[in-house]
């Protein structure tokens, strides 16, 4: 396990069957495919500036609201870990071993690098690799 495993297990560990629940709870939501526009960039002002950001559906943005409400987003050098552990050259073989930390520690990776890679939620979502999590934190909590 790497250095990070254990800040994200230790941050993790008193998150509630019931929290996770509401995470997977939006399987259904997601498989149906409606992630948002990426054709449609809106543009956002930021000090001035304009920004394209890509306009993601309702359904994804309580998804990721609900991450963070459950504290399933968590603080960690998730660019690092994700480069030292090679996660993203093999992401669904790690998925299909990784525990509750290690499913915290790719929803958070996924949802943070949205701040630096407009668009990256969307590719984790349209590729599968977001249901794939999903449903091991599922197959985990039965």
């Amino acid at each position: 396990m790497s250095q990070y495993y254990d800040k994200a297990f230790t941050k993790i560990k008193n998150v509630s069957p019931k929290q996770w629940k509401l995470l997977t709870d939006f399987i259904p939501q997601l498989e149906k495919g409606n992630y948002g526009d990426r054709s449609r960039i809106e543009q956002k002002k930021t000090s001035g500036n304009t920004m394209p950001y890509v306009k993601y559906s309702n359904v994804v943005l309580k998804f990721i609201e609900q991450c963070y409400e459950a504290e399933i987003v968590i603080s960690f050098d998730w660019n690092e870990w994700l480069q030292e552990e090679k996660i993203l050259e093999n992401q669904k073989s790690f998925i299909q071993q990784a525990d509750l930390a290690q499913c915290a520690m790719l929803l958070t990776a996924h949802i943070r690098c949205e701040h630096s890679c407009d668009g990256h939620l969307f590719n984790v979502l349209e590729d599968g690799s977001i249901l794939l999590i999903l449903k091991r934190i599922e197959a985990l909590l039965n």
